[in-house]
């Protein structure tokens, strides 16, 4: 990954394939500075040699095989260069004593992307020589430029709502566009603090926090909070507390998040309030409680349409009846059919229950994988290559490649179903099925098809020797009759090996071989042996 203006040291070495015949030996008994030498004229005048012009760097897009190499804006860091307009590895005091020329590549402006980079020197052209010959680069190397830090993908599902227990079996989670450095220990930084007036409970991560436990996956950052240590905190302020209704301040930081190129994502802080909803006899009966199966993504208590701008209760036609006091339905349509935003969309009195998530799984290909790979009007996904021997590599493939997402459920079951016929060579086609845990009638099915062979190859052999073959077979049995055995083998593209036998037997027309037939009249192989 390349971030910022990048170092690029380069040894000197790499141009003695351009040099004459015969020059080559004074690199190794001489100064360690062969540029100085060859073209700064610091080498005595029988080791001269001027046709070197520069070295310098040049990058393409990766893919991109039509396009020209473009020459690197390189810059001397030290500014060490008599000429410092002119920047490359070859100027005057580039090298060091080791013989290293050390520049840095300015990346300013160029987007991000993965490219090709090599080194390359330009020498004086010779008058009836081959192109090769007046110039010479290293291989190519592939790098990833990423200038750019990342972000939060959507909103955070970091919201606190229902009761004690509800929040200690909830997972949170921070979603981001890119994929994330992942190493542990989490170089990033998240604290969860609870408050009730002045009493406050900072809960953090890893090996010096505690009160919350952390994974970082791909673009994901989850985390759940410690149920002891939680519960622990809660209990002690339900007991200090003389009210019936506990209303927590919640304040979220998360700094320092930083993609594979190290670069780190804004702090994000978030703040809200947790409200512990108990019965009054004065107002409508709490909502029966639920066991969400989802995550709770934000909300917040003043979108409550029971609710006044200063905080009374509006007469409702259900009063008296079990309601819902989050049930959004009617003032936020497009929250309709998610069942993961902590709300009661269908106003049933139940918060995230199965039946308000209409949007099914979806099943991909893990990212950062190159799958050759097609998808026909009907769905079927075509896997061209590789080609498989038995339906269990083909299978286990499936099981390497495929993830299963969903934007509410995270313990997706996936299920691999192999046809019931078995192999069909080029048309085998398996269905892959992702169930959801808590949901189970939230599933979605996709067909893949793949190559797989599980038979042997058939192996034919034809002699045709033609009128000017030359006899090289050992004669034996009657003189004149000669036998060939040969071994042939093959291979399919799936691995599979076949072997066939084949025998030759080359005799005159006028030989007499009435031995070598059993009373069938069939040849004996026998005979020959």
């Amino acid at each position: 990954m390349l971030m910022r203006p990048y170092s690029i040291a380069v040894l000197p070495a790499i141009l003695l394939a351009t040099l004459p015949p015969g020059t080559t030996s004074s690199f190794f008994s001489s100064p360690n500075k062969l540029f100085d030498r060859l073209v700064n004229d610091e080498a005595p005048e029988s080791e001269r040699i001027l046709r070197l012009q520069k070295v310098v760097l040049v990058y393409r897009r990766f893919g991109g095989y039509d396009l020209p190499w473009v020459e690197a804006h390189l810059e001397d860091p030290v500014t060490r260069l008599p000429t410092p307009d002119m920047v490359e590895f070859a100027n005057d005091g580039v090298e060091d004593d080791m013989g290293y020329a050390t520049l840095l590549w300015n990346v300013e402006g160029i987007p991000d992307s993965r490219y090709l980079v090599k080194v390359m020197s330009n020498c004086t052209a010779l008058e009836n020589s081959h192109s090769t010959h007046n110039y010479f680069s290293t291989d190519d190397v592939e790098v990833v430029l990423d200038k750019t830090p990342p972000a939060l993908y959507g909103y955070p599902l970091i919201h606190l709502s229902g009761s004690v227990d509800s929040v200690k079996r909830e997972e949170y989670r921070f979603i981001f566009t890119e994929p994330l450095y992942c190493e542990e220990p989490h170089v990033f930084q998240l604290a969860v603090t609870l408050s009730i007036g002045q009493n406050s409970r900072i809960f953090t991560h890893g090996s010096h926090g505690s009160g919350i436990k952390t994974i970082c996956e791909g673009r994901e950052i989850r985390y759940r909070f410690d149920t002891i240590e939680l519960e622990e905190w809660y209990a002690a302020q339900t007991t200090s507390s003389e009210s019936t209704n506990l209303v927590i301040d919640v304040n979220i930081v998360l700094g320092g998040v930083p993609d594979l190129a190290l670069n780190r994502a804004d702090d994000f802080t978030f703040s809200s309030s947790w409200a512990q909803h108990t019965e009054s006899p004065t107002m409508s009966p709490s909502p029966r409680p639920t066991n969400s199966p989802f995550r709770s993504s934000a909300s917040n208590d003043s979108s409550d349409p029971s609710r006044t701008g200063n905080g009374s209760s509006d007469p409702s036609p259900t009063e008296g009846q079990p309601v819902s006091v989050q049930c959004v339905a009617t003032q936020f349509p497009e929250r309709l059919h998610l069942g993961c935003d902590g709300v009661d969309n269908d106003c049933d009195g139940d918060i995230d229950e199965c039946d308000e998530d209409q949007f099914p799984p979806e099943i991909s290909f893990e990212d950062g994988l190159a799958v050759d790979a097609s998808k026909d009007a009907d769905g079927l996904v075509t896997i061209n290559t590789p080609t498989f021997r038995s339906l269990i590599d083909a299978q286990s493939y499936l099981t390497s490649i495929l993830v299963a997402e969903d934007d509410c459920m995270g313990d997706l079951q996936l299920s691999i179903t192999p046809p019931n016929l078995g192999a069909s060579c080029q048309s085998t086609i398996f269905e892959v099925t992702a169930t959801g845990s808590n949901c189970p009638d939230q599933t979605v099915t996709r067909r893949y098809q793949m190559t797989v062979d599980t038979d042997e190859p058939v192996v034919m052999v034809e002699f045709n020797l033609g009128q000017g073959h030359v006899n090289d077979f050992s004669s034996v049995g009657d003189e004149g009759v000669y036998l060939g055995i040969f071994n042939v083998e093959a291979t399919d593209l799936a691995g599979n090996a076949g072997s066939a036998t084949a025998y030759v037997v080359i005799v005159p027309e006028a030989e007499d071989l009435s031995a070598s037939r059993d009373s069938a009249g069939a040849l004996d192989l026998n005979y020959f042996t």
